[in-house]
């Protein structure tokens, strides 16, 4: 795994918190059939994840979150923070706060989904759908839960990873 990731590029590098409305971007666990199913093309090291994690948007899409993980530093109980990671589900309550909190800051940055189901940067004077802000919620409630584990584990400053997120295309 490592020489193939070395030779690809990296869709995304994952920190501690993202701006705007410190959104730190990781992963949990369960894919559903009905999108893994779906026939997305998951870059090369999202093939094998670490941790899957499959929702709906209120629009219906359905979406998934692939990630992996890697350890950083000799730190803490690697093995079950992996482990625990692999399990997550996120709560519907955690999703809805942060929806809240998204938008309720009027500095909070959201990505915007294309027809394609892919992420984009809201160019000037986007307005984000409900799909937007309830994806942007999705992968902040993930990045908390993950956080949590980390820091039960005693890993927290010892992992990084990289994440891809795809949603079924819509019709033009």
């Amino acid at each position: 795994r490592a020489q193939v990731r070395a030779r690809q590029p990296r869709a995304a590098r994952l920190s501690p918190v993202v701006a705007g409305v410190g959104l730190a971007v990781l992963l949990t666990g369960g894919p559903g059939a009905a999108v893994a199913a779906g026939g997305f093309e998951w870059l090369p090291w999202a093939q094998d994840p670490d941790a899957a994690y499959v929702f709906t948007l209120p629009s219906g899409r359905e979406c998934e979150m692939r990630v992996v993980v890697e350890q950083t530093e000799d730190a803490g109980d690697w093995d079950t923070f992996v482990a625990n990671v692999g399990h997550l589900a996120v709560e519907d309550a955690a999703v809805e706060r942060w929806v809240e909190q998204i938008r309720s800051d009027p500095q909070a940055i959201v990505p915007v989904l294309d027809a394609t189901g892919q992420w984009q940067d809201a160019g000037p004077g986007a307005e984000p759908s409900d799909d937007d802000v309830y994806a942007t919620a999705h992968k902040a409630a993930m990045g908390e839960a993950v956080r949590q584990r980390a820091e039960e584990a005693g890993v927290v400053w010892g992992f990084g990873g990289d994440e891809q997120l795809q949603c079924e295309a819509v019709a033009p």
